[in-house]
């Protein structure tokens, strides 16, 4: 398999079209433990956070960010 491009940074769409086909990819997300945040949140796009690689398995971990954070790939 071809080397997998680091994609942390970027919102969850763009970095599922830079890893392309051929890869078993997990998702995992994260969420901030207060209720307030959880809700000013909702509704934004998911940026990668970490990712984790081995044998062609991928796992992605997300969390949302306040509207202010520019990803790249926005």
């Amino acid at each position: 398999m071809d080397r997998i491009p680091l994609v942390i940074g970027y919102t969850l769409d763009c970095a599922l079209q830079l890893i392309g086909e051929g890869y078993d990819v997990t998702i995992d997300s994260t969420l901030t433990p207060f209720e307030d945040k959880r809700e000013e949140r909702q509704g934004n796009a998911p940026v990668v956070v970490r990712q984790k690689a081995d044998s062609g398995r991928i796992k992605l971990t997300i969390s949302y960010f306040a509207n202010s954070h520019n990803a790249q790939g926005e």
